[in-house]
């Protein structure tokens, strides 16, 4: 058996959620009727063609490409019914709306109103929904223009119980696709704009009645969208001027419309052209359009809108500069930013932010620090009635870009885009039979316009306006092994469980350093070097065991060197990962990562006695990102810092120091330069990035090896004050390292001034200073030693053996128990490193800050020369009742106990001594669940004392 085999046998014998998205279901309306069509004029949104503005029938300022605007979705509040309009075109029109289950795809009704229904709004008590029909047929003059059209429009009230309908039909207006409707508070009202007769109607939709008079604005000064205050109490309308007005005389602007007076109690302008003060900035006249979208700030003291002056009058419009007006809503000022060409619509972010979408760019602009951050994703064709939606936490946002038919997910929180969502695909824009081609110049996306998200953030929603179809996009989970070998020295491998109910689809995909994707040669037509990205169906309660070249089936000469991404469509996926060498002398494991962060603290650097340490970073982020590393000594101070710029989904890995730095080879290829490290005593590394990355680390020498994930400690990472350290064993041969970090960097010195008592920087060292209380208990909860207390000043680290914390004495035994860590406030970071064997193995494992009460173990390791046990905590104030089961790979039981572990106290034993007899078993994982939270580790070693490989709970 050669080494290359013996460690895949091995990892067979050994053998959290993040947020992803697939497309689970696809509704093809016009199945039911042919005329469901969502676009009004048939002309399909095509790359290279950005609609500028949109003029109507009833007049307008600029020139036009398409009107392409997408009916929006509406959703129940309990998620589970979804409704969207179709308006049909002119000659074919539809007078339809579709009710269907977001979560299912299944079709709940196909409601009647009148013709051309587009925007849909929900009232506020959800109890129906206001459907704006254009009736377009009847507005169209005649063929020889002397009869003109009827200047009608139509209001439908769906009642959302029953799907009952009234229609309220309204004459002398003009409605337009670009005229949004908008409820009062209390819903009884429904304001709607008439762009070409320059009204503003109110609607009681209780008496289904109009209410007069009408609100009239000057003629021709074409009102379009409107928004509502936050407190609604008054409305903001658009206003973009005709070409029959002179645009100096009455330039666009924004009406505030009283709603209690209804009347018109002031009109915003930016002081642009001739009469404008002497500023390039405000010389050119502003430009609203019919996609214009002005937004208000939650606390009602700032509005934003965006001009295309610039943009309208461009050739490549999407390449110019334009102008965004922010407003002062209490005075009126306004003030100019300037982004990319194109934009046409404004939202308030859940950042805090006003986010603008221009052509190519996404915008987000601090009212209040007036500065503006720029987001490029790879995949941006933004047309400008493209609308982003937020997830109810306002952690992330979707936006489409539907000339590459895709959803762009942004991570609010840190810029980042871990993937596209591919959504619709080519679409042919006439009928073809079945094997014959899209005839050329007829193929094209599907493209996604509207997007919606239910309200329980299950379901994300995509409207594919050329293709007259509905995706459904559920979450998936997403798990990365951050550090996958194959190669002539080193292996990995992978062990995935799924505990979910249901069976997990799962797409493994396989990255180089570089973030290329592993790919087959096609010159080589007798050998498949990768099967990539892989397809796997994994059974409920089935786990799966592979090294990383079988995981994407590669051949006996394929080298792997990069990670995985491995994409589940069940949540109850659990990873795990082991580095090793052939020899199977050093092996050790971390569990896969599930999120990023923009501040990881890699804990050990290992770089004298023959270690060396090895470091990991991956951006698995679609765009670029540039990382920052510091050298942290013992003390706090940043020894020296390393800057990478990594390619997206890029990895980069290397070594802390140059693992042979007395070779006289003269090349140093560490990290940091040799010569740092002649006093260097002990440190950590800190990586940081304006986007969030992932971190990996592992330490060995020729004998041992131990690995670790990185631990996130950016502003908006989870941070706790308690942690356990389930297992540890001094003497006879064992011995236990804590190291704890205070993860608060140290603050910059400053010279005092003569006279100071530096009151202030005392003040800052004592709210960073963490006062952490050690613990060492039996398995009984009792004290084995007086607790320690230990002062970590801001930056500062600390390592050292057990034994030498607690003052232990060899007395000839064992002394095994586990450890409680409690810190005064939050910023701890702790990992323990066990050395077993008289030293020949050793494993490393991150401090434990949550409890649980469904643990699993990826991997069964016991006989035939392994052996495998459990460390278990209950560290509550209640007697828990466990449960330990360990199943097969196929997911069959093999053997199941039950006990009570007492408040306080540990259980820790090998698996022959829960199960007596148990023999040997390859493979498979296990399960543990108590009616209590529980801390839990695994061990795993060779028999021959080899290695030790310590896994905390999934």
């Amino acid at each position: 058996m050669g080494p290359k085999i013996a460690a895949s046998v091995i990892f067979f014998l050994l053998a959290g959620s993040a947020w992803g998205q697939r497309l689970a279901v696809t509704i093809d309306p016009t199945e039911l009727d042919e005329n469901l069509r969502f676009d009004t004029n048939t002309v399909p949104v095509r790359p290279g063609i950005i609609e500028i503005s949109n003029t109507f029938a009833t007049g307008g300022t600029s020139r036009t490409v398409d009107l392409n605007f997408a009916p929006n979705l509406v959703f129940t509040p309990d998620s589970e019914r979804a409704y969207i309009a179709f308006p049909g075109t002119t000659q074919k029109p539809s007078n339809k709306v579709l009710a269907f289950n977001p979560k299912s795809g299944e079709i709940l009704d196909l409601i009647e109103v009148a013709d051309n229904p587009v925007q849909l709004l929900m009232s506020p008590d959800a109890i129906r929904i206001a459907a704006i029909c254009l009736l377009q047929k009847r507005n169209l003059p005649e063929q020889n223009l002397s009869t003109p059209g009827e200047e009608v429009a139509a209001v439908a009230l769906i009642d959302v119980a029953t799907h009952a309908v009234e229609i309220l039909e309204l004459n002398d207006v003009g409605v337009s696709v670009a005229n949004n409707p908008v409820f009062s508070a209390d819903g009884r009202i429904l304001y709607l704009a008439s762009a070409s007769t320059d009204e503003l109607l109110r609607i009681d939709v209780e008496e289904l009645r109009e209410i007069g008079p009408r609100l009239k604005f000057t003629p021709g000064i074409r009102p379009v969208s409107m928004t509502p205050a936050p407190d609604l109490s008054y409305l903001a309308v658009v206003l973009t001027g005709s070409t029959k007005l002179s645009r100096e005389s009455f330039p666009d602007g924004i009406a505030i419309v009283d709603l209690e007076r209804f009347v018109v109690d002031r009109e915003l302008r930016p002081v642009t052209g001739p009469s404008a003060p002497a500023d390039s900035a405000f010389r050119f006249l502003h430009e609203f359009t019919a996609t214009t979208q002005f937004s208000i700030s939650p606390d009602g003291k700032w509005g934003l809108i965006p001009d295309q002056a610039f943009s309208r009058t461009s050739q490549i419009p999407e390449l110019v500069t334009d102008r965004i007006w922010l407003i002062d809503m209490e005075t009126g000022n306004f003030e100019v930013f300037f982004v990319g060409g194109i934009p046409a619509a404004t939202f308030w972010s859940p950042t805090g932010e006003f986010l603008v979408v221009s052509a190519l760019e996404l915008h987000f602009l601090d009212p209040e620090a007036k500065q503006v951050r720029t987001v490029s994703p790879l995949r941006s064709d933004f047309r400008p009635r493209t609308r982003p939606v937020f997830t109810p936490d306002g952690k992330r946002m979707y936006i489409a870009a539907p000339i590459s038919d895709s959803i762009i997910p942004l991570e609010l929180e840190t810029n980042e885009i871990p993937r596209f969502v591919e959504v619709g695909g080519p679409f042919c824009l006439v009928p073809v039979e079945e094997g014959e081609f899209c005839p050329e110049g007829s193929l094209i996306s599907s493209a996604p316009l509207e997007l919606g998200v239910t309200p329980d953030g299950e379901v994300l929603v995509s409207v594919n306006f050329n293709a007259n179809t509905i995706d459904l996009i559920r979450d998936t989970t997403h798990l990365a092994i951050q550090r996958a070998l194959s190669d002539e020295e080193f292996f990995t491998g992978v062990a995935l469980t799924n505990i979910s109910k249901e069976d997990a689809e799962l797409i493994v995909t396989g990255f180089g350093n570089t973030g290329i994707v592993y790919l087959d040669n096609p010159a080589t037509e007798d050998v498949v070097e990768f099967v990539n990205p892989r397809e796997l169906t994994l059974p409920a309660g089935h786990q799966l065991a592979n090294t990383a070249d079988e995981l994407i089936l590669s051949s006996e000469d394929g080298v792997v060197e990069g990670w995985f991404d491995i994409d589940s469509d069940q949540p109850e996926l659990k990873g795990f990962f082991l580095t090793g060498d052939l020899a199977l002398k050093r092996l050790d494991g971390a569990v896969a990562a599930t999120r990023t962060s923009q501040r990881v603290i890699l804990p050990e650097v290992r770089v004298t006695d023959g270690m060396a340490t090895q470091v990991t970073v991956l951006n698995r982020n679609r765009q670029a990102a540039r990382f920052s590393m510091d050298l942290v000594t013992h003390e706090g101070e940043v020894l020296a810092t390393f800057q990478r710029d990594l390619p997206s989904r890029g990895l980069f890995n290397a070594f802390v120091r140059d693992p042979n730095p007395d070779s006289d080879d003269g090349v140093d290829i560490g990290i940091f330069p040799d010569a740092l490290f002649d006093e260097f005593e002990d440190g950590y590394l800190v990586v940081t990035t304006p986007t969030g990355v992932m971190a990996y680390q592992r330490y060995f020498d020729e004998e041992r090896m131990s690995s670790v994930n990185g631990v996130p400690v950016s502003e908006r990472d989870e941070k706790a004050t308690l942690f356990y350290l389930p297992q540890f064993a001094l003497f006879q041969g064992s011995d236990t390292f804590l190291k704890l970090i205070n993860s608060h960097p140290k603050p910059a010195e400053e010279e005092e001034e003569e006279g100071e008592e530096g009151e202030e920087g005392e003040d800052e060292a004592e709210a960073l200073r963490l006062t952490v209380v050690l613990s060492a208990l039996g398995n009984d909860g009792a004290l084995l030693a007086a607790p320690v207390t230990l002062q970590l000043e801001a930056g500062r680290s600390v390592r050292e053996s057990v034994a030498d914390l607690f003052g232990f004495e060899d007395s000839g035994q064992v002394i095994s128990g586990w450890i409680l860590v409690e810190a005064d406030k939050e910023g701890l970071v702790g990992a323990a490193e066990m050395q077993l064997f008289e030293g020949r193995a050793m494993t490393t494992v991150p401090l434990q800050d949550r409890t649980g009460t469904d643990l699993v173990f990826s991997q069964v390791a016991q006989g035939v020369g392994l052996s495998t046990g459990l460390a278990l905590i209950n560290p509550g104030t209640s007697t828990a009742r466990i449960a330990v089961e360990v199943f097969f790979a196929d997911g069959e039981l093999n053997r199941r106990t039950e006990f009570d572990l007492p408040a306080g106290s540990r259980d820790a034993r090998l698996l022959d001594e829960y199960f007596p007899a148990f023999g040997e078993q390859v493979g498979g994982y296990i399960r543990v669940t108590s009616d209590r939270g529980l801390v839990g580790l695994e061990l795993f070693f060779a028999d021959n004392l080899e290695f030790v490989s310590a896994v905390v709970a999934q």
